[in-house]
């Protein structure tokens, strides 16, 4: 429910802002006068109905009969911002969402190429937190908040099936090698015929949102998704078999 917008500084003569206010017909010492009370509180957009998204302003209405005398005095609400659906504020949040794209990191670090038949890590440089942005207007808050869900990694080239990591992926350092890492791909073959002589990379993160409106959680309305592209050359270790008499 909405009040609308009223005419309250409408440049009115007296007569017909008497008429439209008190009702009867301006003569004598009748007068209307018009007090802003100030923005409509919580409370008194919900005693009176009002769609909390809207933003109303109260204005006091006092009306003098011909004889002087007090007629009555009443509060009317003035629509300055019209209600919005909360489909409007999320979309508003959503759209300052920043998610960048995701960097890669790969073992060996650098340039460093990669070696058959051995495990290499893969990790993108992205915070595993959400990322949220809230909107407000009146008394209702939509909040959207975008959360990581997986990288899928298509590491090319080598006709391996892309694979499927539910976190980063750990940034190798010599203090966590023991521990592993939960994202590997093992190479079966080398990238010295490739373009650039090393495959190409990507890794897609797969972002989930989910919005609220005042605190109440309304579920998951779409995924986005952000792509980082990367190169990766691939080597092998010779052996050579020698034989003493």
């Amino acid at each position: 429910m909405s009040p609308g917008p009223q005419p309250v500084f409408v440049e009115w003569s007296e007569e017909d802002r008497y008429a439209y206010w008190c009702g009867g017909v301006y003569s004598g010492g009748a007068s209307v006068a018009v007090e802003y009370e100030g923005r409509a509180t919580e409370e008194r957009v919900a005693l009176n109905g009002f769609d909390p998204s809207g933003v109303y302003d109260a204005h006091r209405v006092t009306c003098t009969g011909s004889d002087g005398g007090f007629l009555f005095s009443v509060v009317f609400f003035d629509e300055v911002t019209p209600p919005v659906s909360p489909e409007v504020l999320r979309a508003q949040a959503e759209a300052r969402l920043v998610l960048a794209e995701p960097v890669l990191g790969s073992t060996p670090p650098g340039d460093a190429p990669a070696v058959v038949n051995t495990d290499t890590w893969f990790w993108v440089d992205t915070s595993w937190e959400p990322v949220v942005e809230s909107q407000t207007q009146g008394f209702v808050t939509v909040s959207v908040a975008a959360t990581p869900k997986r990288v899928t990694w298509d590491p090319r080239g080598d006709g391996r099936a892309v694979f499927v990591c539910l976190g980063p992926g750990e940034v190798f350092s010599p203090e966590v090698f023991e521990a592993g890492s939960s994202c590997t791909h093992r190479y079966e073959r080398t990238s010295v015929r490739e373009p650039d002589g090393a495959f190409d990379v990507t890794a897609t993160v797969r972002w989930e949102l989910t919005w609220a409106i005042n605190g109440a959680d309304q579920g998951v309305f779409a995924t986005v998704d952000r792509t980082g592209e990367a190169q990766k050359a691939v080597g092998e270790i010779q052996a050579v078999e020698g034989r003493t008499q």
